[in-house]
């Protein structure tokens, strides 16, 4: 991927909590190479950064709009860190699952979303949870978790999302597509054995599901998840969202959007490349964030990059 920033650290995953507050992980490049287990959380307030170290690895990042607000910080092993006054560097945490069977570094939680009115958790193993209250967190992966003398091959679900708490769907490896409907999971058809990545639910009763290689799957409605027949992007996807009534995605190399069931790369028109990877949005503003660079646009057509932390 460009590398176009002399900064020192990688960003791994971005949270839009609004047009003057976002939230970026990240991992700093000389403790990466100690092998240390960590994260540096920058928050990018009207401008201003600040940062909270966390001594845990994140494997995402996601806002929750309902009451009470906050941003919360995935441990790939459980901690949560929550930013209970979103825009400031004071937070408390919570730990998911201490028991044998909870996840850990070698069954790591992979995507954390809000959907309806609670949050919910994925994970390696099939693992998933939800949030019922602060610090109280319920496993909801009956028939789908995998036990450790059970999996001889990776299993896992790689990202969730929903229209709301009975309607949810999450997807991982070998294209498996599941559909929870308050109280049990149902595995859906998928036309595709490639890890899927992402999930999205958009408006109209549409979902999206993105992964490696390029795939991009559709459901509209009750019908069944098709191929999206796009020729464009071949490379892996890694991040996607729904913003303004449209579909983006994002490979390590740049920004796509859907148009006629083709992706159509994003003229940035930035003077340089940057890396891109990971994209996250609200009614307002989306952005785009790369191994080494940020970048912002309230429209998807005028982008800007923003100066990276130190």
């Amino acid at each position: 991927m460009p590398e176009t920033s002399a900064t020192k650290h990688t960003f791994t995953s971005v949270c839009v909590y609004g047009a003057n507050c976002n939230y970026v992980s990240s991992l700093v490049d000389e403790i990466v190479e100690d092998d240390q287990n960590h994260a540096l959380i920058f928050i990018n307030n009207s401008g201003t950064w600040f940062h909270r170290a966390l001594p845990f690895a994140v494997g995402d990042l996601c806002s929750k709009r309902s009451s009470p607000e906050m941003v919360l910080s995935m441990g790939i092993d459980g901690e949560v860190n929550i930013f209970t006054n979103p825009g400031e560097a004071g937070a408390a945490t919570e730990q998911i699952d201490q028991s044998a069977n909870g996840p850990s570094d070698l069954i790591p939680l992979r995507s954390i979303r809000e959907i309806g009115n609670s949050v919910y958790a994925c994970g390696m193993a099939r693992h998933v949870y939800r949030r019922d209250s602060a610090g109280n967190w319920s496993t909801i992966d009956e028939g789908l978790f995998v036990p450790r003398d059970q999996r001889d091959e990776s299993v896992g679900l790689n990202s969730i999302d929903g229209f709301d708490d009975s309607t949810i769907y999450t997807v991982g490896y070998q294209g498996e597509i599941w559909f929870f409907d308050g109280t049990r999971w149902q595995q859906q058809d998928s036309p595709t054995n490639v890890v899927l990545t992402k999930v999205r639910c958009c408006s109209n009763n549409v979902v999206y599901a993105a992964g490696l290689a390029g795939v991009l799957l559709r459901k509209t409605g009750d019908s069944g998840w098709e191929q999206v027949s796009q020729q464009s992007v071949e490379d892996d996807i890694w991040g996607m969202t729904y913003f303004k009534g449209q579909l983006y995605i994002s490979t390590y190399e740049n920004v796509f959007l859907l148009e006629d069931d083709d992706l159509v790369e994003v003229d940035m028109q930035l003077p340089e490349p940057i890396s891109t990877a990971y994209l996250d949005s609200d009614s307002e503003i989306m952005w785009s964030v790369g191994g080494k660079d940020i970048a912002e646009t309230d429209d998807g057509v005028v982008w800007r990059t923003i100066p990276a932390p130190d």
